[in-house]
């Protein structure tokens, strides 16, 4: 609101001339003004003056020197006195009118990427932002987020009243999935809205030839990460994925995955069927629950879950195998009772079976030591270890992949990997070779469950591969008549 007195005082040195006060202290000439030039008064309606005409062109300049008042009638003065205008009175009331659109404040849009050493309370002051409403701000969003986790990059839309100083709003999205907006809610309150996208869960089928390997194949055809890691965990004791495969090997999965409305696909889900052809041998893997547990089972219905893994790390390279060598730091020949499996500092290491956790912690020249008992006779063990994951400690039980450290090279080591032996019987034998255990294999109910099971992904599959081999005929007769 912009306040302006009804009282027009009137200025003692120009006696031929009213004055009004207006806010910001100017004046404004009213009096002894032609109609053309007098302003419309502030308590008037300016529909109900009529529009004064302009006087001929040939009289403005001959009025203009009759309206200047003579310097003779000024009373002398000396430099720098002020002249006194007679202020309105006490009890006067004053009128009160909104300022029209284009004097009002409007507040002014930016789109801020974040930098780093960025916070919010810095972006904003920087903005214009008073910094008491900038911390007001800010605690209000302490609500839903935490601001401290402003990542760089992060990008803002950020609306200030730049004559008020004030924060209007302020929008980011914190992950895919979510947007947060913070509004002025009154003067001195915010209020936050949450806004939240929801995931489209469907079911994907993805086939890739091999190039380079299995697993960047599948990850250029489309399936997402967590997918092709489930099909890695699966085949790990039937394929070495390092060896085994070549360029020209097929693979076929068939998923879960969960996706953003606009199609961009977030995350993979279950994986309920996988197909490998490498080297003339189909091998295929077929989700399934039975007593309790979800495994994986091959068309016969034998669990392709080994009793112990070969491998219990990924991303890895035998730096050295199984037997007699030269020891790297001690120098002379000795038994090396393991495998060592060569990988960057922190991969991750998992437990080869099931079984009781006989020994976490420190162990000599192993360094950081654990020690499986799998049952049956069959024990395991992982030295070098960098950490232990969490959880993990003696007298815990394990399940067959989970994380139970990180590769490191503590004890006596020359560089970060894994030592893996495998103990049967209290004797030491080569991982690689070890016969183990006959694999679970479904028989009676569960059998005709699983092949039941198995007739219905058979089915969709054949159905799902019959509609994309005619969206790709399509597509080619489509590319075709437009090229001819």
């Amino acid at each position: 609101m912009f306040h302006c007195p009804d009282h027009r005082p009137r200025a003692a040195v120009l006696p031929a001339l009213a004055v009004i006060a207006v806010a910001g202290g100017a004046a404004l000439v009213t009096a002894a003004l032609p109609g053309w030039l007098a302003p419309t008064p502030f308590h008037q309606d300016a529909a109900d003056v009529a529009a004064p005409g302009l006087p001929p062109d040939d009289d403005i300049a001959a009025w203009l020197l009759d309206f200047g008042p003579s310097p003779a009638a000024l009373p002398a003065t000396a430099p720098g006195d002020a002249i006194a205008l007679q202020p309105p009175p006490e009890d006067h009331a004053w009128q009160h009118f909104d300022l029209p659109p284009h004097l009002a404040s409007t507040p002014r849009t930016h789109d801020v990427v974040v930098a780093s050493g960025d916070t919010f309370i810095g972006v904003l002051v920087g903005l214009g932002v008073a910094p008491d409403d900038a911390r007001a701000a800010v605690t209000a969003l302490k609500d839903v987020f935490d601001p401290r986790r402003l990542r760089v990059g992060q990008a803002l839309e950020v609306a200030v009243d730049p004559a008020q100083r004030r924060l209007e709003r302020l929008v980011f999205a914190p992950s895919a999935l979510q947007t947060l907006e913070l509004a002025r809610k009154d003067d001195a309150a915010f209020e936050v809205q949450v806004h939240t996208t929801e995931l489209v869960l469907e079911r994907a089928l993805t086939h890739a030839r091999v190039d380079r390997s299995v697993d960047h194949a599948a990850r250029r055809a489309g399936a997402p990460a967590e997918s092709v890691q489930q099909m890695l965990e699966v085949f790990r004791g039937h394929v070495d994925f390092r060896r085994q495969t070549q360029p020209g090997d097929e693979l076929l999965l068939w998923y879960d995955r969960e996706r953003l409305p606009d199609g961009a696909v977030m995350r993979g889900g279950d994986l309920h069927y996988a197909r490998l052809d490498i080297g003339g041998r189909t091998l295929e893997a077929f989700r399934f629950e039975h007593d309790g547990r979800t495994e994986y089972f091959d068309r016969s219905g034998q669990s392709l879950r080994r009793f112990l893994l070969r491998q219990p790390v990924t991303g890895y390279r035998i730096s050295s195998g199984f037997g007699m060598r030269r020891h790297p730091i001690l120098g002379y020949m000795r038994m090396h009772n393991g495998i060592d499996f060569a990988a960057p500092t922190g991969t991750p290491i998992h437990a080869a079976g099931d079984g009781r956790l006989v020994r976490v912690g420190r162990n000599g020249g192993y360094g950081n030591y654990i020690r499986i008992d799998h049952g049956n006779g069959y024990q395991t063990a992982y030295a070098h270890l960098s950490r232990f994951a969490r959880g993990i400690s003696t007298g815990g039980r394990v399940r067959q992949g989970d994380l139970i450290g990180y590769v490191g090279s503590t004890g006596v080591s020359t560089g970060p990997h894994l030592h893996f032996e495998v103990i049967r019987n209290g004797r030491h034998v080569n991982p690689l070779t070890v016969a183990q255990p006959p694999a679970t294999q479904l028989a009676g109910d569960a059998l005709r469950r699983f092949q039941r099971h198995v007739a219905q992904i058979d089915a969709i599959l054949k159905r799902e591969q019959e509609r994309t081999l005619v969206m790709q005929t399509t597509s080619t007769r489509l590319a075709a008549r437009s090229d001819g």
